[in-house]
């Protein structure tokens, strides 16, 4: 009775591989056994140009593609730079359960100087797990500024107005949900140097100093 069962098993999966079959250059079972063997062989190698072909042009689009948007960044990086951005902080997640770092609920962006913070814009999103009422506390340095941002599940950019001199500027989740903060921007002005020149430019995995 195995043996009966594994034969039936067998000539099934057999029936299954015949009938997901694929022969090159669209042709149907019949069309293809009407072939020659040389004739196979020439539409394999034909099939395998084109999709090399196909294969080249999409990494062709594919570099287009991140091209265009390492443009956009540099366009915008330079328009942010002009209107007085000093730093510039990319992804992290925290808050919750289902960040990497699940014992992460705080934050920190280091200026690395002493700098007057005129105002901050947060890219943020809370569409992480399953709750979706995420908010953030904001500091500059041990200074509160706003106490509870509501963190949109679909993502957006808020402005906050800081308007104080600090060195470092905090996110901390007021609740139990995660937060996925894509980017932070401070603008203001380094009191060093007096300008409103790029302090710090690092991605958030990188050490705070």
């Amino acid at each position: 009775m195995q043996i009966l069962t594994r034969l039936i098993i067998l000539a099934l999966l057999a029936t299954t591989l015949v009938a997901c079959a694929h022969f090159p250059l669209g042709m149907s079972e019949a069309e293809w056994n009407r072939l020659s063997t040389e004739q196979q062989l020439d539409a394999r190698k034909e099939q395998a140009a084109l999709d090399q072909e196909r294969a080249l042009a999409r990494e062709k689009a594919r570099q287009e593609r991140e091209a265009r948007e390492a443009e956009q960044e540099r366009l915008q990086y330079e328009r942010d730079v002009a209107r007085g951005m000093i730093a510039q902080f990319d992804e992290v997640c925290m808050g919750g359960s289902r960040c990497p770092d699940r014992d992460k609920k705080m934050h920190i962006y280091s200026l690395r100087e002493f700098a007057y913070v005129d105002k901050v814009e947060l890219t943020a999103h809370d569409n992480v797990g399953n709750k979706h009422g995420a908010t953030l506390a904001l500091y500059a340095d041990n200074q509160l500024i706003v106490e509870n941002l509501d963190i949109k599940r679909n993502g957006s950019t808020q402005t906050i107005f800081v308007g104080a001199v600090a060195r470092n500027i905090l996110l901390k989740v007021r609740n139990d949900d995660e937060v996925k903060v894509q980017q932070l921007k401070v603008f203001g002005q380094s009191l060093a140097s007096g300008t409103t020149q790029i302090i710090v430019r690092q991605p958030l995995n990188s050490p705070a100093q």
